[in-house]
């Protein structure tokens, strides 16, 4: 259930964040591309970071890699929010994008671990509709 919550609590976080950037990038007098690069960071650095949680978490273990993603998480949103000028904004977007990174490889190694290899992919598929519910 918790791991469930996390997953959906990551990608509500990324469905509320698209939504507001052009008033962000309004409010700093940016261009769409500014707009455009904070986007790409976030993507990026997902893609980057979700193999170096997924190794750290065999190593450390699930549970501590999942709860400094979601914090950590929070806390780039809290930067986000008290951004003061475009640089700050950008960078939060990019932490996000780190943090946000540890949720789904941690969850799916979860699962891998945790369930039998006859229930692994029922138990994957609602991981995955928890991801799409947020």
């Amino acid at each position: 259930m918790i791991l469930a919550v996390s997953l959906i609590i990551v990608m509500l976080g990324f469905g509320i964040a698209i939504p507001l950037m052009p008033f962000y990038i309004i409010h700093f007098d940016a261009s769409g591309m500014a707009m455009g690069l904070t986007i790409a960071l976030y993507s990026l650095m997902q893609f980057i970071f979700a193999p170096v949680w997924g190794r750290l978490s065999d190593q450390v273990g699930r549970k501590p890699v999942l709860m400094i993603g979601v914090a950590g998480y929070a806390a780039a949103f809290f930067l986000q929010g008290i951004s003061p000028n475009l640089y700050w904004f950008i960078g939060s977007r990019t932490l996000a994008g780190i943090l946000s990174s540890a949720a789904l490889p941690t969850a799916m190694a979860y699962v891998a671990d945790t369930t039998s290899p006859e229930d692994r992919a029922p138990a994957a598929g609602c991981l995955g509709l928890r991801w799409a519910l947020g």
